[in-house]
């Protein structure tokens, strides 16, 4: 395998597991959430989201972005197979999609730890599952991509 194929394969797999986490989170988690209302949602986050998400959703966000990138990198230097550009260069691009997305959705997840005002976490539950919505869809655009980058330059 080439460095760009190991590149690729990595983008995808933790690209998978991000979408998975996110895609998990709107389906699952939040339609509970919102049942049991903005007051249990914030103290559950406050030890998980805030907790040790603050370091694993992050750190699987950011390596998927930076492998998707680092394979388009690779590719250009290393010429890579003309029929694998639009994938590789579009998981590229569609990798900063789901850190749009969580800019938007993050300033509600940290109004959590400043708050127990119930209408302000009210306020900030459905904010962030509306651009939790929005973040999953990018995330699983971003895996779709890096899975066609990775079978293009598998398959060329």
């Amino acid at each position: 395998m080439t460095t760009t194929e190991v590149l690729a394969m990595l983008a995808a797999a933790t690209g998978g597991i991000a979408a998975g986490f996110t895609i998990d989170r709107s389906i699952v988690a939040l339609t509970a959430w919102r049942q049991l209302g903005a007051e249990a949602w914030a103290a559950f986050s406050r030890r998980a989201d805030l907790g040790r998400g603050l370091v694993l959703y992050p750190a699987v966000g950011v390596s998927t972005w930076l492998l998707s990138l680092a394979t388009a990198a690779s590719y250009a230097i290393q010429d890579g197979p003309s029929a694998a550009a639009v994938a590789v260069y579009s998981a590229a691009g569609l990798s900063l999609l789901p850190a749009i997305a969580t800019a938007r959705a993050a300033p509600n997840m940290l109004k959590v730890r400043r708050t127990e005002i119930v209408e302000e976490l009210t306020l900030a539950l459905a904010s962030f599952t509306r651009w939790n919505h929005v973040r999953a869809a990018c995330q699983t655009l971003c895996f779709a991509a890096n899975i066609w980058a990775l079978v293009a330059l598998l398959s060329s």
